[in-house]
């Protein structure tokens, strides 16, 4: 089976967990924060996000919904094959797959107080 087949699979089996607004926030800064601190893959796939740092550098919102959903993804990431490192794009690719398919559709808080 493809990483893309295996990537549908496991958007499609953990994305209703985080259907809590606080869990699925939980999840993408969480995620945010820890891609900002890796590869030069990961940390394009923040800053084409556009969101400000501040939103997500040392995010630490202990939440166990984003926090099951997080460790599923990083076995899963490990059953891939291949080395983590060559799977950082498909696991932003799932990042995004999730965040859509629960509609959310995250706006920075920052840029709305700035134009008001």
């Amino acid at each position: 089976m493809n990483a893309d087949k295996v990537s549908d699979i496991f958007v499609e089996r953990f994305y209703n967990v985080l259907i809590n607004p606080k869990s699925r926030h939980s999840f993408y800064m969480q995620e945010l924060d820890g891609a900002s601190k890796g590869d030069k893959t990961a940390q394009d796939w923040v800053k084409s996000k556009n969101i400000n740092p501040s939103e997500y550098k040392g995010f630490d919102d202990e939440d166990i919904d984003a926090e099951r959903v997080q460790m599923a993804l990083i076995s899963w990431q490990m059953t891939i094959g291949k080395p983590i490192i060559e799977t950082v794009d498909l696991k932003c690719k799932v990042v995004d797959q999730i965040m859509s398919k629960t509609e959310v559709k995250y706006e920075d808080s920052t840029n709305q107080r700035d134009s008001n």
